[in-house]
C-alpha cells in the first residue's frame, strides 16, 4: 500500500461519521456522494466494521421508488441514484435494492424542451447549439440532461447489462452515449452540459471530461481519452487522476503530501491510487 493512498484511507476512515457515512467536509452532515467514493476508495482495504456502516448508510438513503436520496435530510430521488447501483454492483450485490435502483434508472429522463423550440432548432440554430432530441439524465426529476448524471448513469447501466440484459437498457446507454458525444467541446472534452452557447464555443472543464470519459468506456479507445491541459482546481486534478487509472495509465505522480481537506476529493484521490477497479469496465461490460 503506497503511503499517498494510506495516508488517503487513515484519514477517511477517521472522518467517517457516526451513520457510517461521510460528509463533504469533516464533522459535516453525510452526503451519499462522497460516501460512496470513499466507500469504493476503502473496499479491500479498511475494517469489516467500518465497511458495514458504510453500507448501511446507503441502504438507508434508499427511497420507496427505488431511487436514492442524496442524504438523509433531502427525500428527493436524485442523480445519485447511479452511484449507489454502481457500488451496489461493484460488491455483486445482485438483489432487489439494486433491481430497484435500475428499474428507476431506466424510467429516469433528461426533459425536452418544448416541441415548438425543437421543431424550430431544425431549421434555426437555438440559444444552445445541440442536439435537443436526444434525452440522457438530469441531477433531479423534471430538469434537463447534464454531463455528469449521464455519465455516471451510462457507468452505472454498463456495469449490470450482463447480470440485468434488456433492449430497454442497451437502448438507453446508446442514447447516453449519443448525447455526451453530441455535447463535447470543440477542444476535445466536456463542461457540465453545452458545447456551444449564442455562437461562442465553450471551454471544457477537466473534471466534467473525466466523467464523460469514463462513462463513455468501450465508446472511446484509450488513445482519445485525454483530459484538455491546463489549470484545474483539486477536484479537477482528482478526477483526471482516476479517468487516467480507469484507462490503464499511471496517475499523476505529484500528489499533494497531506489529504485535502475535501472529503470528496481525499475520497476520488485514495480511488485513483487504489487502482479504481470498481469504475473500469474491462471485463465486465
Amino acid at each position: 500500500m503506497v503511503p499517498e493512498f494510506s495516508s488517503r484511507l487513515e484519514t477517511l476512515l477517521a472522518r467517517q461519521n457516526s451513520d457510517g457515512g461521510w460528509g463533504y467536509f469533516p464533522g459535516k452532515q453525510s452526503w451519499l456522494e462522497p460516501s460512496v467514493y470513499a466507500l469504493l476508495a476503502a473496499r479491500g482495504h479498511a475494517p469489516k466494521p467500518a465497511l458495514d456502516r458504510a453500507w448501511q448508510f446507503l441502504a438507508s438513503c434508499q427511497r420507496a421508488d427505488g431511487a436514492w436520496r442524496p442524504g438523509p435530510a433531502v427525500d428527493h430521488a436524485s442523480w445519485v441514484t447511479a452511484l449507489a447501483v454502481l457500488a451496489l454492483a461493484s460488491e455483486g450485490r445482485l438483489d432487489q435494492p439494486l433491481r430497484r435502483g435500475i428499474h428507476w434508472l431506466l424510467q429516469s429522463e433528461g426533459a425536452l424542451l418544448p416541441w415548438i423550440t425543437r421543431f424550430v432548432a431544425r431549421f434555426q440554430p437555438l440559444a444552445l447549439e445541440q442536439n435537443h432530441e436526444l434525452r440522457g439524465w438530469p441531477y433531479f426529476p423534471g430538469s434537463t440532461s447534464w454531463v455528469e448524471p449521464t455519465a455516471l448513469t451510462l457507468l452505472a447501466l454498463k456495469s449490470v447489462r450482463k447480470q440485468h440484459p434488456s433492449r430497454t437498457l442497451e437502448r438507453r446507454v446508446e442514447i447516453g452515449e449519443q448525447l455526451l458525444l453530441d455535447r463535447r467541446c470543440r477542444d476535445g472534452g466536456w463542461n457540465y452540459g453545452n458545447r456551444r452557447v449564442l455562437g461562442h464555443d465553450m471551454e471544457s472543464f477537466p473534471d466534467m471530461t473525466a466523467l464523460a470519459l469514463i462513462g463513455l468506456q468501450g465508446k472511446i479507445p484509450a488513445s482519445e481519452a485525454t483530459v484538455p491541459r491546463g489549470e484545474t482546481s483539486p477536484l479537477g486534478r482528482a478526477w483526471t487522476a482516476v479517468a487516467q487509472t480507469v484507462y490503464g495509465g499511471a496517475p499523476q505522480s505529484d500528489w499533494p503530501e497531506a489529504p485535502q481537506a475535501d472529503l470528496l476529493v481525499t475520497a476520488l484521490e485514495a480511488l485513483a491510487l487504489s487502482g479504481a477497479a470498481s469504475l473500469r469496465l474491462e471485463g465486465r461490460s
